[in-house]
């Protein structure tokens, strides 16, 4: 619970703010999976950690209504249906069907909520939360709408969690008004149409978790080929065995996910002298290879 409370004000810091001209994105209807960093608690001591995909299948009818199907499966490819959603694109409202009776039939979306508005929760407690704050994410140069919601009761200890449209909570789909205190879930990515839509920069892990492996779209670089020095370093970090004739993407995230330096080159090295001292995510992607990891700055 206490990774999720962090991830959420973490993450709030990699946000950008575009309120012009913005289109609302409803959630897919076909072609996605979520990825999802699931951890599970037993008599308040942690007793597992997977990784939870959650994917849209065949559409179904219920009261006239089309929705889409979301199965779930895990680490160990368990397969299990858990509801289903239908989007009413012109109030920008997502309702579900579910087993799940606290969240079967709810309206378990509503971005035109505003700052202050407080949502119902069919749970017995908090009994409702509060919109903290509302903007917007840049995700793959197109601007996405998010709200911040809080149970002002705790200030955000049972639920604190951000909605983003076109992607939904970043705990689990169907759960953006639900807490339990046996499972907290992060948002690992999300995929459409087969390629990355969302990376969250916050979770270090393999990025293949993220990548269709049976389309062949894999862009994966092997560790143990890679080489990053000197670890730490003051002023530059160098590269190895990048492939040389291609242009290679370089990032630099602080761990409160803002980018912090950019480039698009054929050097296999990047000045991080001009960075404060402490620990930063890096990552490096050309067209054929996808590797990210943590250096530090002395």
């Amino acid at each position: 619970m206490k990774a999720l409370v962090l991830f959420v004000c973490c993450f709030i810091g990699s946000l950008s703010l575009n309120a012009q001209n913005h289109t609302y994105t409803p959630l897919p209807d076909s072609n996605s999976t979520w990825v999802y960093y699931q951890e599970t608690y037993y008599a308040g001591q942690l007793v597992l950690t997977e990784l939870v995909n959650y994917y849209l299948g065949e559409d179904t009818v219920d009261n006239g209504y089309v929705y889409h199907k979301v199965y779930k499966y895990n680490d160990t490819n368990n397969k299990q249906f858990i509801g289903a959603y239908r989007n009413v694109v012109d109030s920008m409202k997502v309702y579900a069907l579910s087993e799940t009776p606290f969240i079967n039939g709810l309206l378990i979306y509503d971005f035109k909520h505003e700052v202050g508005d407080s949502i119902y929760v069919a749970q017995q407690h908090p009994l409702y939360v509060v919109v903290v704050a509302k903007d917007s994410i840049l995700m793959n140069n197109v601007y996405f709408h998010y709200l911040h919601i809080q149970d002002p009761e705790t200030g955000g200890f049972y639920i604190n969690d951000l909605w983003i449209e076109g992607i939904g909570t970043t705990k689990e789909l169907l759960k953006s008004l639900y807490y339990s205190e046996f499972t907290s879930s992060q948002i690992y990515c999300k995929r459409q149409n087969h390629s990355i839509e969302y990376l969250n920069p916050l979770i270090i892990g393999p990025p293949e978790y993220c990548l269709d492996l049976s389309l062949g779209l894999a862009k994966l670089l092997n560790k143990t080929s890679l080489k990053i020095y000197p670890f730490p370093t003051n002023d530059f970090v160098y590269f190895e065995n990048i492939e040389a004739s291609l242009e290679t993407h370089i990032e630099i995230y602080d761990l409160f996910g803002r980018l912090l330096k950019k480039e698009t080159t054929l050097n296999r090295k990047i000045n991080i002298s001009d960075l404060k001292s402490g620990t930063y995510i890096l990552f490096i992607e050309n067209s054929s290879q996808f590797y990210r990891t943590k250096i530090i700055k002395i």
